[in-house]
């Protein structure tokens, strides 16, 4: 099973969708998750939030070697900016 997005969206909905009333929406969003948080409680926000994690992996399986990729891009970023930095500060 794919999920996904195919690319496809005409100028009408893109114009649709960027005139949502976002404030509406952003305010349901913080009522929603007051009541979630209010009946749940912190575990059910853990357990939910995995349960879309795995849903992710699920429906596109490239996303979590992707992510893991990624972090190694960024781990092997990180540890070339700290040599440069260290390069830098013994060069002064």
């Amino acid at each position: 099973m794919r999920f996904g997005y195919d690319g496809g969206m005409s100028p009408a909905d893109a114009r649709a969708f960027a005139d949502r009333r976002w404030d509406l929406i952003d305010a349901a969003k913080v009522r929603e998750n007051a009541r979630f948080f209010r009946e749940r409680g912190p575990v059910g926000c853990l357990e939910a939030s995995d349960a879309l994690r795995v849903h992710g992996a699920l429906a596109a399986p490239e996303t979590e070697r992707d992510r893991a990729e990624d972090l190694r891009h960024h781990i092997a970023m990180r540890l070339t900016l700290d040599r440069a930095g260290e390069r830098a500060v013994a060069r002064r």
